[in-house]
């Protein structure tokens, strides 16, 4: 007692970080312990404890209660569940977080202790007498459908969950709802006043909706209650809970159409507490959620009776328009998407004329929304060109931005229901209004100009390329944009989006060309990067007219590249590689070679200097990304039997390239240059196995000097594309003498390191592996690796990173379904019989090491996201095993199972595990014996892994 009140002092009080983490450790090895029940109670059942003592003793016991209830004989469930019961009977005038903690014990125990009939009555009876306004029963019922609902709760089987569900809760809803009605109605004053807990009420009510008939909640006086308590600052959120929770029951709509018909006038009767409580931002946004829920569970009835609904359309934009904090309108977005979904079908033309001004009003309430944060001394003007409306604070940038990437969603909605020409002249005339003002010498603020362009930008997606009344008014004024950065950013991003349009009017394409070109210039990354980026575009929409230009462009791209971030040009080396893909074929070399030529400088250039620096070889990956974007896309269809021009190209530069890699021995170049090839064994396929050779030579020699796993996925890009059965068998004997000396070096490097220190290396080994299995089974199991891969991919088990561990496990799967004679996909020629069983009897010769690891793995070792991955390589190979001696996968079981640490599963458990497991081998019911593992592993990774101290660090 006096280590665990030390314990619990140094995690509430000590400043000490070190302290706290050695205190939270003590802890939860405590909360773990058979000592720890009797503990428990005794601090409980201590008057001097302190509320922070009791509070970790009673989430301790509900967390032995869910893990640990095997550490109880059953003879003992009876006193433990009488002893909870007179704690929580006597906790009515404890604090809340405390009576909640001992109602979710009681919860734990009512959903594990099976023997324990009539649950509810003998709670109910046990605190009537002592708690007449009902707080207890109230929380102990509003608590036990969320513990009985969630199976990480509990270590109860499938089947002994849903019958204890059954038992608790779908035999009991009726009686529950005539509780809670005797509480409010015993409790309830002439003048409205309860001394019950109405909060408690409408919660219980929600966490029982779905075991209660609807009808006979609508049919009571509760929901009443809960329509009454939203004007209760109060009661507001626990009220909107419940009645989102009742229209989310009715979304079956022709189901539910009489439910519907009491719910909906009493909501629109809730229609004044929109503009009521507009100035209590909770509130309203409570409100918001209400009104939103409610017509996201409707949308078909929207559809189908448009005058009907209408009024709660209108309150659902009456929200959006007076959301000042912007809280409430991010409810609404889901709801716009659905019903434009529905409205877009023909069937409901009628219905989308009617609610056509609807969205066309919610277009100006959300290009009002999407204005940047203003303050008056914000005026924008020639003189004052830029105004930090964030004052850098980046966070809430990002955040706002985000924000409104969402809102020009709801824009898109908003085109496909009230026409795309409709919607670009509500936002252009508030665009052109401003720009008037501006002209007449008014003031004006910047963001009544950034905000429309922005939604004209986001609206592009919607616009016909035939479009011809607004965007050429609106192009015309991109003179008349006063000079601030932002506006100037939004403007040039607005063009960038319209360039498909452009490549249908190319009269304007040369003015907007030139309006970005001036972006170039203006001394601000974000307008630089903007204009980099429409350039991209225009180049790739509007290369069938600038391809003459060409030569022109070059000399723009030699000027602009060395004043220009990276990123920019990259993004303008894109779409200059648009337009030299659909040059005629005989200038594609020349062409190719004129824009990379800087770059091949610059590698050559730092081949002659040593002890680079990271800045440098972050530049020198960015000038082989520029070569990885021409030889990606510059690839024009060739009707010649000779080398590909851009092939040709790239084995005349390929020794500079290569050589970068010796002098300039860095993960990241060498990662750029292997992106490099293999994007041009992709694009180029079968042309570019004149390449193979030096391709293959540079992959084995720089994974064996480097042991880089970038080596290794191009090696796997070559034998998908060369290894394959159909390729002749000259190339196919040199690509797996390859394919085996990356093994032989993969190999020897395991020697030296272990998996858990090289889990990146090992992702990309056994992923090269498994297109080895891919292209060319037969070379793999007559290959003398076979063997040497299995225990291989044992070992690697160890890797606890989730990626790298996934692909062993994927890899061992697909080696033992091969081992099944089920190969995992369809292959172009049957595997040899011969070769299926020397696989065979490899795997059932490692089958023990390998049950072991996959079990132990599943139980306690593997991270979380990969179980399910162990669980489809364990269940082929006990089917495997069972094939040959059933016996043997009976004694594998029982040996792990008395490996596991002691005191984490009960004798009793064990058996039971044992036999089901048993029964479902001799049956070869594999799927019940999947699901019979995976429920048993995942109660017993909860049990022994979950980390207990977060109920700790809850009450802290």
């Amino acid at each position: 007692m006096e280590e665990l009140h030390n314990a619990l002092t140094t995690l509430y009080a000590s400043a000490d970080r070190n302290q706290k983490l050695q205190a939270n450790t003590y802890l939860e090895e405590f909360q773990k312990s058979a000592a720890a029940w009797q503990v428990c109670f005794q601090i409980l059942n201590t008057a001097e404890s302190t509320i922070e003592s009791k509070l970790f003793a009673a989430q301790t016991l509900r967390q032995k209660i869910v893990y640990d209830f095997h550490q109880l004989p059953k003879t003992v469930h009876a006193e433990l569940r009488d002893s909870m019961l007179q704690l929580f009977v006597s906790s009515k005038d404890s604090p809340r977080p405390l009576l909640i903690s001992f109602a979710v014990c009681m919860a734990a125990i009512a959903l594990h202790m099976t023997e324990w009939h009539n649950v509810i009555n003998d709670v109910f009876q046990a605190c009537s007498s002592h708690d007449p306004s009902g707080r207890c029963i109230l929380q102990f019922l509003s608590v036990l459908p969320e513990e009985a609902a969630d199976p990480r709760k509990t270590s109860l089987t499938w089947e002994e969950l849903c019958t204890r569900i059954d038992e608790l809760l779908r035999d009991n809803g009726p009686a529950v709802l005539e509780l809670l009605l005797q509480y409010v109605n015993c409790n309830t004053h002439a003048d409205g006043t309860s001394n019950v807990d109405l909060n408690l009420v409408l919660t219980s009510l929600t966490s029982w909706l779905r075991e209660i008939p609807l009808d006979k909640v609508l049919a009571s006086p509760l929901i009443e209650l809960a329509f009454r308590s939203v004007d209760d600052d109060m009661l507001i959120d626990d009220a909107v809970e419940f009645l989102c929770a009742n229209f989310n029951e009715t979304r079956e709509v022709d189901e539910s159409m009489e439910m519907i018909m009491m719910l909906y006038p009493r909501l629109l009767q809730l229609r004044p507490s929109i503009f009521a409580h507009k100035d209590d931002p909770d509130a309203f946004r409570a409100i918001g959620r209400l009104f939103t829920e409610a017509g996201e569970s409707w949308v078909v009835l929207m559809a189908r009776m448009p005058n009907e609904f209408l009024p709660l359309v209108e309150s659902v934009v009456q929200i959006c328009a007076n959301d000042e904090e912007l809280e409430a309108i991010k409810f609404t977005f889901a709801f716009w998407w659905d019903l434009k979904q529905m409205l877009e079908l023909e069937a409901y033309a009628q219905a989308r004329a009617i609610y056509a001004p609807l969205f066309l009003e919610l277009v100006g309430i959300v290009v009002s929304h999407l204005h940047y944060p203003r303050a008056d001394n914000h005026l924008l003007n020639e003189q004052m060109a830029q105004a930090e409306v964030f004052f850098d604070d980046r966070e809430s940038e990002d955040r706002f931005r985000a924000f409104r990437h969402e809102m020009g969603d709801v824009l898109k909605d908003c085109c496909a229901v009230a026409g795309v020409t409709p919607c670009l002249l509500k936002v252009s005339t508030k665009l052109l209004e401003t720009l008037d003002a501006k002209e007449s010498g008014l003031p004006y603020f910047w963001q009544d100009i950034e905000a429309p362009l922005f939604a004209l930008r986001a609206m592009g997606r919607m616009v016909p390329n035939d479009e011809d009344k607004v965007i050429v008014h609106l192009l015309r004024f991109l003179p008349k944009l006063p000079q601030n950065n932002k506006v100037r950013y939004a403007a040039i991003l607005f063009v960038g989006r319209y360039t498909e349009w452009t490549a249908q009017h190319p009269e304007y394409l040369e003015m907007q060309l030139n309006y970005i070109a001036e972006g170039f210039q203006i001394p601000c990354k974000e307008v630089q990067s903007a204009a980099a980026q429409a350039m991209k575009h225009f180049c790739s929409d509007c290369r069938e007219h600038l391809v003459n230009h060409l030569p022109q462009l070059h000399s723009f791209y030699l000027s602009m590249r060395e004043s220009l971030d990276a990123q920019s040009v990259l993004e303008i080396a894109e779409g200059l590689a648009r337009i030299a893909a659909i040059q005629p074929i005989t200038n594609t070399y020349q062409s190719i070679h004129s824009f990379i030529a800087p770059s091949l400088q610059k590698i050559a250039l730092s081949q002659t200097k040593t002890g680079h620096t990271e800045p440098e070889i972050e530049a020198l990956a960015d000038e082989v990304d520029i070569l990885i974007i021409f030889f990606s896309i510059v690839y024009p269809l060739s009707s010649s039997q000779g080398i590909h021009p851009t092939i040709q190209l790239c084995l005349d530069i390929w020794p500079v390239v290569a050589r970068t890699m010796d002098i300039v021995p860095s993960a990241l170049v060498c990662e750029r240059i292997c992106k490099l090839l293999k994007n041009v064994i992709m694009t180029f396929r079968e042309k570019a196995i004149v390449l193979l050779p030096s391709i293959a030579e540079t992959l084995v020699k720089g994974f064996e000097s480097t042991q880089f796993g970038c080596f290794l996925w191009v090696s796997g890009a070559c034998v998908r594309e060369f290894g394959i059965i159909e390729m002749n068998e000259q190339t196919q004997t040199s690509v797996w003498g390859f394919v085996e000396r990356q093994c032989t070096n993969m190999f020897y490097y395991m020697t030296k390191k272990s998996p858990k220190e090289i889990p990146d290396v090992i992702d990309d080994f056994f992923r090269f592996m498994m297109d080895a299995l891919l292209a060319n089974p037969q070379r793999v199991f007559m290959s003398e690796m076979l063997e040497p891969l299995i225990h291989a991919s044992l070992v690697s088990l160890q890797v606890n990173q989730d990626e790298a561990l996934c692909s062993v496990l994927v890899y061992l799967q697909d080696l033992v379904s091969f081992a099944l004679s089920t190969p995992p996909y369809t292959l172009s020629e049957p595997v040899s019989e011969s070769l299926i069983k020397k696989l065979r009897l490899l795997v059932l010769n490692n089958s023990q090491p390998m049950f072991s690891i996959l079990f132990n793995g599943m139980a306690f070792i593997f991270p979380r996201n990969n179980v399910s991955d162990a669980s489809a390589v364990l269940i082929p190979l006990i089917r495997l095993i069972c094939m040959e001696n059933a016996s043997l996968c009976i004694q594998y079981l029982t040996s792990v199972l008395d490996q596991l640490p002691q005191g984490t599963i009960g004798q009793e458990e064990k058996m039971k595990f044992l036999e089901t497991f048993s029964q479902h081998c001799a049956s070869s019911e594999m799927p019940r014996l999947r699901a019979h593992l995976q429920d048993w592993t995942s109660m017993y990774r909860r049990r022994v892994l979950s980390p207990r101290s977060k109920g700790i660090a809850l009450s802290s």
